[in-house]
């Protein structure tokens, strides 16, 4: 049973204009009589996000707003409504969560027979017809308490609202916000993440340690929001988001939090850093320091980086993590995503395709080079060893070589993506090497070596074998004769 909490014997804003711009909010001004006829009320409840109760006590009450009203001015009315004594001060109106009614927040953690059902109203979604009652009262989720001084509410629209996202087939949709840095709210969920995602495990200990790993530009970080959004919505977990610039926590019961320059609770703070808590770290903008100053071992962590030695040094250490290898796009998935791009023509990003690979961002994104510019660039800034080397994450290359060496070279993986392999982006690229490399005029002893080199190595197997099996094989049986011993060529290289 609500009961009515006494909030102010001053005009209540139930009197107060709501704009659409709300300007009126603003400047208080008191409507007519003739138009506040013209408005409906809309009934609502505020509850606590942790208890699932009434919120201090208060009961069922009502704000008035104009036609066609959107949640984002409602949420705006109910702040201003308990502007004393104060009761929602600490909270911007966009942490307020509101459901068109309690059957649908009771069902808020309940997605498996109608994902919809349970979801609060986007901040663009029409009043009109909702809360017409107390009985049908709209339900405003109260944010938890800021758990600690080093918290603050999250002003990220995009983090704040991701409760509002949408799954329909193959694309998981964030309304009118982006993804940062980019400039698209709408997310293609690959099979692959899928996959992944369904694969990761709580180690023996009740905690786990998970490395995602891939070519840079293939999606680990758009896949990070699907992890966030399926982790958070779906399974309502604690989440610690470490994405470069922003560090976003989730406390499980509906609250948003921004943990501000760095300053996380100690590591000894067993009420935060515990098994229900996940930590999700991207490594971009990131260094080795910044991951090991937290405490991976009392949580579940998973660290998405590009092939980095200088990250996983230490988080490779016991437990043992699991890995998984993102795979570069095929040309299907490519051509689903190409709609996101139109700045670049169909011809354009398959032509791009052919020479640079798999890799959206070389193909949708940094278009501002020729494909085989980047590819002669790339080849010339790396050794022939190096052009040649199975890139993981234990790889050492000079840095100028591992700015680079990922047009050349890229990670692929095939379902459950536990375990990788290596392959040149295309034919064009082999071209290349073999061009700057001079390849096709080396001796016959240098040759004799480098086949030696293909056996188990796919890279040096698939370049070598246009180029130097065949002279081999013509030059030698021809001075020498005699019989000779076939060797199978390595599986998938020819």
């Amino acid at each position: 049973m609500y009961k009515k909490q006494k909030t102010s014997d001053s005009p209540s804003p139930v009197d107060k204009d709501i704009s659409s711009d709300n300007t009126d909010i603003q400047q208080q001004q008191q409507p007519s009589s003739a138009s506040l006829l013209l408005r409906p009320r809309i009934w609502f409840i505020l509850v606590d996000s942790d208890t699932g109760q009434s919120y201090k006590g208060t009961s069922a009450d009502c704000v008035l707003l104009p036609p066609n009203a959107v949640t984002d001015q409602f949420r705006d009315a109910v702040k201003m409504k308990y502007d004393y004594p104060g009761y929602l001060k600490d909270f911007p109106s966009s942490t307020l969560r509101v459901y068109k009614n309690m059957a649908s927040f009771d069902k808020r953690n309940d997605n498996a027979n109608d994902p919809e059902e349970g979801k609060p109203l986007e901040e663009d979604s029409f009043m009109d017809g909702l809360g017409k009652s107390k009985k049908e009262a709209l339900v405003v989720v109260v944010p938890a308490p800021i758990p600690s001084s080093k918290f603050e509410h999250c002003q990220q629209e995009f983090y704040n609202n991701i409760y509002s996202a949408t799954e329909s087939d193959v694309w998981l949709s964030f309304g009118q916000h982006k993804m940062p840095p980019t400039n698209l709210s709408r997310l293609y969920i690959r099979e692959s993440y899928r996959t992944i995602a369904c694969n990761i495990k709580s180690g023996s200990n009740g905690m786990d340690k998970v490395i995602i790993t891939g070519t840079p530009g293939i999606g680990k970080s758009l896949f990070l929001f699907y992890l966030l959004w399926k982790m958070v919505v779906k399974e309502g977990k604690r989440v610690l988001m470490v994405y470069h610039p922003l560090n976003i926590y989730y406390d499980g019961k509906g609250g948003v939090f921004e943990i501000k320059n760095g300053q996380f609770p100690y590591n000894g703070d067993i009420s935060f850093w515990n098994d229900s808590l996940w930590c999700l770290f991207d490594a971009k903008g990131k260094n080795e320091a910044n991951l090991n100053e937290l405490p991976c071992e009392f949580c579940n962590f998973i660290l998405l980086t590009p092939p980095r030695r200088d990250m996983v040094n230490d988080f490779k250490k016991p437990p043992v993590p699991q890995y998984f290898y993102m795979p570069p796009w095929t040309e299907s998935e490519l051509e689903t995503i190409s709609s996101l791009f139109p700045q670049i023509t169909t011809t354009e990003w398959h032509d791009r395709f052919e020479i640079l690979g798999g890799i959206p961002r070389y193909i949708f994104e940094d278009t501002t080079k020729d494909p085989t510019q980047i590819l002669e660039e790339a080849c010339a800034n790396c050794s022939l060893d190096e052009c040649m080397m199975e890139i993981g994450l234990d790889s050492i290359l000079s840095k100028q070589c591992e700015r680079v060496i990922h047009s050349l070279i890229h990670m692929t993986s095939s379902p459950p993506f536990t375990e990788h392999s290596v392959c040149y982006a295309s034919q064009t690229v082999m071209r290349i090497i073999v061009e700057k490399k001079g390849l096709s005029i080396l001796n016959v002893k240098m040759r004799n070596s480098l086949l030696a080199s293909c056996q188990g190595n796919p890279l040096t197997a698939s370049l070598f074998c246009g180029y130097i099996f065949e002279p081999c094989g013509v030059e030698v049986p021809e001075k020498k004769g005699g019989k000779f011993k076939c060797r199978r060529l390595v599986h998938g290289t020819a």
